[in-house]
């Protein structure tokens, strides 16, 4: 498969965890929204894999739910990734978690270059509070260029899950590619999977899973 994978940084998704557990409401303005990162190999952090390349190819409103899951507890969360806003010189992508103090809206901005796709912009949002992410962080992030894969490459696999069965890619990386401890990230990835391409993740020893639940279009902008 080809087209670029690109990383959100597993605090980003971190973060999205922790607010379904239960953050105090103005705790929100204290927590940063986390940068993504580019390929594991930059030693950045890594996390929740998706296909930028899917993500240029898919409809504008095309959403994917998730069920995150941790080892050990009876409780699961449902983040849905959505194509937002989409034209030849960019792509917007909205990361939505319900949390008991309302929705996390975690939103990236992608503009088009010549051979990658750079992070232009982004911000969290929960209710009436929002935050940019810093330029800085914007300006330290990479492109990520096409036809960069998420890890190396394992096998060609067949995944089932409740959404049904998937031919896949699977990959493996190091969350911290120069951390001889850092935990290692399983993921799978389909063509037929808009927009992310993302079917399933296992980040070890940590015991976090995410299963493709659904798929749909006519997702809508939730950031303002």
């Amino acid at each position: 498969m080809s087209g670029s994978r690109f990383v959100v940084s597993l605090a980003a998704v971190a973060v999205a965890a922790l607010f379904a557990s239960g953050i105090p409401t103005g705790a929100f303005a204290q927590t940063p929204p986390a940068a993504p990162a580019a390929a594991p190999a930059s030693g950045a952090m890594g996390g929740v894999n998706f296909d930028i390349g899917m993500l240029a190819k898919s409809p504008l409103g095309a959403w994917s739910d998730y069920t995150m899951a941790k080892t050990g507890s009876d409780k699961s969360v449902t983040i849905r990734y959505a194509l937002v806003d989409k034209s030849p010189q960019k792509l917007g992508l909205e990361i939505d978690t319900p949390t008991p103090q309302g929705n996390v809206v975690m939103r990236f901005d992608f503009a088009a270059q010549a051979d990658a796709w750079k992070l232009s912009g982004g911000r969290m949002q929960r209710g009436t509070e929002s935050m940019e992410l810093p330029k800085d962080q914007l300006d330290a992030t990479p492109p990520m260029k096409k036809g960069m894969p998420p890890g190396d490459f394992v096998a060609n696999e067949t995944v089932t899950l409740p959404a049904g069965t998937f031919a896949c890619k699977h990959y493996r990386s190091k969350i911290v590619a120069d951390d001889p401890k850092s935990p290692i990230m399983e993921i799978w990835i389909s063509d037929k999977v808009s927009p992310t391409g993302l079917v399933k993740s296992e980040l070890s020893p940590l015991g976090i899973t995410m299963q493709l639940g659904a798929t749909g279009t006519g997702a809508q902008p939730k950031t303002k």
